[in-house]
């Protein structure tokens, strides 16, 4: 068989949490999202590459993107000293904690990299994105794009599914009860996309990838 060209993509809808007086809490209504607390939410989808894995194929990924076409707002009701949205991207072999985020909030660790427990060759495809209000544009609650960088490793893999993750988590100090009856955060619906080769490898090379991406996956449920 010869190697062919494959595009791989995720879909993610719009995030539109709102705060629910019956609740006394955000709630990210029916989209599909998983709140995790008032400020930290993810969603999460895969990609089959069982059919693949069947014929012995590796997926090596070329390239790399995120279409998120809108507006990031967040409204917060009782004024905050400081407020910023971080926002990953992250397609990966093995699942992940969303709590990530977490970490690299408070200790500047980011997933892959030296201190995280997760392994960079596992991530496809890796985008931070940390945004902050603009009150210069007339748009009110406008998140405007102040960092971004880049994490995915680029490494082949013969998994046979990859997990598609998207986390929203807003920041906000100096504010004691920020979650009020008129609250809002919202992300535009999103698309992610891997372009690259299914390669038919050497056996020995095959098997490694495949021994490599079970011991990934093994470490993740230990």
């Amino acid at each position: 068989m010869e190697n062919r060209e494959e595009r791989l993509m995720a879909l993610h809808p719009r995030l539109y949490a709102i705060f629910d007086p019956a609740t006394g809490s955000m709630t990210p209504g029916k989209e599909g999202w998983t709140m995790h607390n008032n400020e930290l939410y993810s969603h999460v989808s895969t990609i089959d590459l069982s059919g693949y894995a069947s014929e012995s194929l590796s997926f090596v990924p070329m390239a790399v993107g995120i279409q998120d076409p809108g507006i990031y707002y967040v409204k917060i009701m009782d004024s905050a000293t400081t407020q910023f949205t971080q926002v990953l991207d992250i397609v990966t072999s093995v699942p992940i904690d969303p709590q990530i985020v977490s970490d690299l909030q408070t200790a500047s660790i980011g997933m892959g990299l030296l201190g995280s427990e997760e392994d960079f060759r596992s991530i496809l495809l890796g985008q931070y994105r940390m945004m902050t209000p603009n009150s210069t544009v007339s748009v009110p609650e406008y998140q405007q794009l102040q960092r971004s960088q880049r994490f995915d490793s680029g490494e082949p893999t013969a998994a046979d599914k990859l997990y598609c993750y998207r986390i929203v988590k807003v920041y906000i100090d100096g504010s004691t009860d920020p979650f009020q009856p008129g609250a809002l955060i919202q992300s535009p619906a999103a698309r992610q996309i891997i372009q690259g080769m299914m390669v038919k490898e050497d056996e020995l090379v095959h098997l490694m990838r495949m021994k490599r991406s079970y011991e990934l996956a093994s470490d993740r449920h230990d």
